[in-house]
């Protein structure tokens, strides 16, 4: 763990620069290699913001792709910041092309269908496929997959044969990257949990904690520190402690938090 302990109920945790955890998330890049990354946790635990440390990360690091952000969630209030279409269908209309800057494109979906799982799936499943056509043209792409639990149920994916799957799967080599969020650690369909670069971890406990375990990603302890990982005891500035785990491999021991947490 990082130097320190926790402290009392509610007090914070000594926790290594975000940075770090960003360098082993994006590993793959440095090989040309795409990351494939789980992101899971309890709700407003920071995972929004780590996410979007990852993409800065990653378009620092591939300056040449783009990245694809469906962000369905609230239709009065995006989550991400970029050029805003509703789907892919409207990003290849003609006269729809995206601007040369910023490369993040966010769909934001139908504000009607917010709680229409089959809509976001089909909007998230359109995502990895619109990847997968500009990986034929050799663009690397990472796509964002918000609410994974948007996509799949219970394990299983809502649409079967799954693009999101296949990229979890394949995407590694051909530069389709992922990165896909959910507090439903029991939605998680099983390419991303086997697949998966790196699991990224907030606040944790129960059932979650123990699906990680059953997959090989608790070596070295982490699932005593994930219960204890401070959360929503603490104001929205001060959350966004994570770990870093990577399957069949040993915990480092370092919890970690970006200084710029909102």
């Amino acid at each position: 763990m990082a130097s320190g302990a926790t402290r009392g109920g509610g007090a914070t945790m000594a926790a290594a620069p975000g940075e770090e955890a960003t360098a082993i998330a994006l590993e793959p890049l440095r090989y040309r290699e795409a990351p494939r990354i789980l992101l899971l946790g309890d709700s407003r635990c920071g995972k929004s913001h780590i996410t979007r440390q990852l993409i800065a990360g990653y378009l620092r690091a591939a300056p040449d792709a783009v990245v694809f952000v469906c962000d369905d969630k609230d239709p009065a209030r995006p989550q991400f910041e970029g050029q805003y279409y509703r789907d892919p269908d409207e990003l290849e209309q003609p006269g729809r092309e995206p601007k040369a800057e910023p490369h993040v494109v966010v769909f934001r979906g139908n504000g009607d269908a917010i709680m229409d799982d089959r809509a976001s799936a089909k909007l998230y499943e359109d995502t990895a496929k619109l990847q997968w056509r500009l990986s034929r043209k050799r663009r690397r792409s990472l796509g964002v997959f918000d609410e994974l639990d948007r996509a799949a149920s219970g394990g299983q994916w809502i649409e079967n044969p799954s693009a999101i799957g296949w990229s979890y799967g394949k995407g590694g080599s051909v530069g389709v990257g992922s990165i896909a969020g959910t507090q439903e650690t029991e939605a998680v369909p099983r390419q991303p949990f086997n697949q998966a670069t790196c699991v990224i971890c907030v606040r944790m406990m129960g059932n979650p904690v123990r699906l990680l375990k059953q997959r090989g990603y608790c070596e070295g302890g982490a699932d005593k520190v994930l219960p204890r990982l401070p959360g929503t005891e603490l104001p929205p500035s001060q959350r966004g402690y994570f770990v870093v785990l990577q399957r069949g491999r040993p915990w480092n021991q370092r919890v970690y938090r970006y200084a710029n947490a909102k």
